[in-house]
């Protein structure tokens, strides 16, 4: 398929994809207000650019003028500062215990995160042949698994 072809056929595809737009048609061609067919490509680009500019202006509608100042950091309120905590962990337990990592320590790999991706790659690198000796899996929270 030669390149106009592919393009023409994506121009057809959004043209039959814009059925909020009355004046398009599923085959690309528009009738103009006279009765007579349009220019397929111009049609599409006069309905491309009439959903840009849509979404352009939804767009600015979500976007706020006092940008990321609209965060609240957890740590400095007390409305939320609960929520930083790990609910399933003991945290004085957790201080007591031996840290998996100490100044001085060194290992071959060290993954920031036990989601899932973290974990997955923990795996991955098992079964390429790492001892698990080899690998640290290091996480904010009180143990593994992630947000999920």
């Amino acid at each position: 398929m030669s390149e106009p072809s592919k393009v023409a056929g994506r121009n057809a595809d959004l043209a039959a994809s814009l059925s909020d737009y009355p004046s398009a048609t599923a085959t690309g061609v528009v009738k103009a207000t006279n009765g007579s067919e349009a220019d397929t490509r111009n049609a599409q680009a006069a309905a491309a650019m009439q959903m840009q500019r849509k979404d352009s202006e939804e767009l600015n509608t979500r976007i706020r003028s006092d940008g990321t100042a609209q965060y609240v950091g957890l740590s400095s309120s007390e409305k939320f500062k609960q929520f930083q905590d790990d609910p399933w962990i003991d945290p004085n337990a957790l201080e007591a215990a031996d840290p998996a990592l100490s100044d001085g320590s060194c290992c071959t790999i060290l993954i920031l995160g036990a989601g899932f991706g973290g974990l997955t790659f923990a795996v991955r690198l098992l079964q390429a042949g790492f001892s698990g000796d080899d690998i640290r899996i290091v996480d904010s929270a009180g143990g593994f698994g992630g947000t999920w």
